[in-house]
């Protein structure tokens, strides 16, 4: 079974956040993944606050090029080692399937 993502151009589309414990100790704040692709142009990114969303930059250009929202939060994301020209994502979350962007 085949599905695509929604493409958003709003800039302005709100990513759903969850508020940290400040009682418990180690909240989880900040930037809680990060990975090189394996060309070094792009790196993505997950904050621990935002767990349905990563981000994806563009180091030449040191900037955003794209941020992916899931339904259910993200448990890992990786770059396909064989992908030097043009980087694929690969993105796990719990309902046991594999996205790729």
């Amino acid at each position: 079974l085949y599905t695509k993502y929604v493409v958003d151009e709003n800039p302005g589309a709100i990513v759903p956040a969850v508020k940290a414990a400040p009682e418990k100790p180690n909240p989880k704040l900040g930037v809680s993944m990060h990975s090189w692709s394996p060309n070094a142009s792009l790196i993505v990114s997950k904050n621990a606050n935002m767990p349905t969303a990563v981000w994806v930059w563009d180091v030449s250009k040191l900037a955003l090029l794209a941020v992916v929202v899931q339904m259910q939060p993200i448990k890992h994301a990786s770059w396909d080692p064989n992908s030097r020209r043009e980087p694929r994502l690969a993105l796990c979350t719990s309902n046991g399937k594999i996205y790729f962007w």
